[in-house]
């Protein structure tokens, strides 16, 4: 194979690999959204030191939604300057999810990372320390989906 043939091979390659901006799904803070993947958690530590203190600082079972496909998240059209919700983020695989209070979030945690799941909520940026990431969301419902389990 020429090298301009490899070389053109290897470029496809690697943007077939990577994916493209343009085709993740785009979506705005604060709307109402259904996104797919699996439950993943994680324990860590919590307030009041975050680890700063570990004999004493508890930790705790935090969850998060490993998505099927990334997305890119931004505000909303008229968004004010100081709102939290202001910055976008491009190419979102994992989300931290705000559901521990939620009933039927907490019995769906038994299926992690077994089973597909769906989650609706709506999408914010992260603002405090409990977030872990740039893109949470707060859970209206969770279902599993097609579990083989």
């Amino acid at each position: 194979m020429p090298i301009f043939s490899r070389t053109v091979f290897f470029l496809s390659a690697v943007c077939a690999l990577q994916g493209s901006p343009a085709t993740s799904r785009e979506i705005k803070y604060g709307s109402e959204v259904t996104m797919h993947g699996r439950l993943v958690s994680s324990w860590r530590f919590g307030p009041p030191g975050f680890g700063e203190t570990p004999k004493t600082d508890p930790k705790v079972r935090f969850v998060f939604l490993q998505l099927n496909d990334p997305v890119n998240v931004g505000p909303a059209q008229a968004v004010p300057k100081d709102d939290s919700d202001i910055e976008a983020h491009n190419n979102v695989k994992v989300i931290r999810l705000w559901c521990m209070d939620n009933v039927e979030c907490e019995a769906v945690v038994k299926h992690l990372p077994v089973c597909p799941v769906s989650v609706s909520g709506k999408l914010h940026a992260e603002v405090a320390p409990l977030d872990f990431l740039p893109v949470t969301m707060d859970v209206d419902e969770v279902k599993v989906e097609h579990c083989a389990k």
